[in-house]
């Protein structure tokens, strides 16, 4: 008895977890006309606190039936936001609730699986794509929403006009500021690239690692702040993982850039390299020797970053530059740069 008590208390974390708690439990109890009336009743208090936390006037779609633990609803809209023009669309959102998890974890586990999603994000005069509300005053919900895209869901970046598509999952724990996600996302023509993340969002706690196939530096050109006005070429494989836990940096794997071109910004001519390269291994980053060139001038360049003492981390760098015109001109530079002191 004692044990029923403390999991209804839980489940009591947030208007969205007791809707669905409500709404799976009806499922199988009671008619589809009664859970109709009951979601057209709740929908726009719910519209209202997600459309403020959103930062986009959020339109959810027509009540479609009953699924196992929960509902489906029609297409569902994200209109423009305050400060933003982004816009999104959902064909069909699946919203369910995972009944061993919101047991195991004492919280409701709310799964929201969307089919033919379509996004058309715009950038501003600020460089932000999409604009959150404000996260609002005292303690978050005891929630937990776990996003499923699938294969059919598509971002389009304006003004850079670059589609892309792919599947997706993330999960949000709100209680406790932790997330984790994996994208699988494809740029057509212009390669692919997977991402796994966790971490905490309100400290410095984080693992992350980048896959990259065939990936095509151009695509960043679009994404990156228009400040930087950076022309980009090259193209990008391997994996490599990077995280910080208790302060301590740790990585792993290695990433290879051919025909790199980077142009802009402080660049007034190009740099670029036909092959350079990152790698790590035992808590060290290397930077092969690679061949580098800036207008006249040409450099051989290698380095070093140990990540043993993540207190005083130092950059070794060993340089050897020569002018194109003179090969008997060279300047050997050896330094150590600090890049942290606590």
């Amino acid at each position: 008895m004692g044990v029923k008590k403390k999991y209804i208390k839980v489940m009591r974390g947030s208007l969205l977890g007791v809707f669905v708690v409500a709404v799976g439990g009806l499922a199988f109890f009671t008619t589809e006309r009664v859970v109709g009336e009951i979601i057209d009743r709740y929908k726009p208090q719910v519209e209202k606190a997600l459309s403020q936390k959103l930062g986009h006037r959020l339109l959810i779609g027509e009540y479609q039936g009953f699924r196992p633990w929960g509902i489906s609803i029609g297409p569902t809209n994200f209109l423009e936001g305050y400060k933003d023009e982004s816009t999104g669309n959902i064909d069909n959102l699946n919203v369910q609730l995972a009944p061993i998890s919101s047991f195991l974890t004492w919280r409701p586990v709310v799964i929201l699986t969307a089919s033919g999603a379509d996004f058309n994000l715009r950038r501003n005069k600020n460089g932000s794509y999409w604009n959150f509300g404000p996260s609002g005053e005292g303690p978050a919900p005891n929630l937990e929403l776990r996003f499923r895209f699938n294969e059919n869901s598509k971002i389009f970046l304006e003004p850079s006009n670059i589609e892309i598509t792919g599947i997706a999952r993330l999960d949000l724990n709100l209680r406790d500021s932790r997330a984790k996600g994996n994208f699988q996302l494809n740029v057509p023509r212009k390669g692919s690239l997977n991402l796994k993340a966790s971490g905490n969002w309100n400290k410095l706690d984080f693992q992350t690692e980048a896959s990259l196939k065939k990936f095509r530096l151009s695509s960043l050109e679009g994404i990156l702040p228009k400040r930087f006005n950076f022309k980009t070429r090259g193209k990008a494989d391997g994996s490599f993982q990077l995280g910080i836990n208790n302060g301590a940096v740790n990585c792993r794997g290695d990433l290879v850039v051919s025909d790199l071109n980077v142009i802009g910004g402080v660049l007034k001519d190009s740099l670029s390299s036909k092959k350079t390269s990152i790698a790590c291994k035992d808590n060290l980053i290397q930077l092969p020797s690679a061949q580098w060139e800036y207008g006249l001038w040409t450099a051989a360049i290698n380095g070093k970053l140990p990540l043993a003492n993540s207190k005083d981390l130092g950059l070794s760098i060993s340089t050897l530059i020569s002018h194109k015109d003179d090969s008997n001109t060279s300047l050997q530079i050896d330094a150590s740069l600090p890049l942290l002191v606590k």
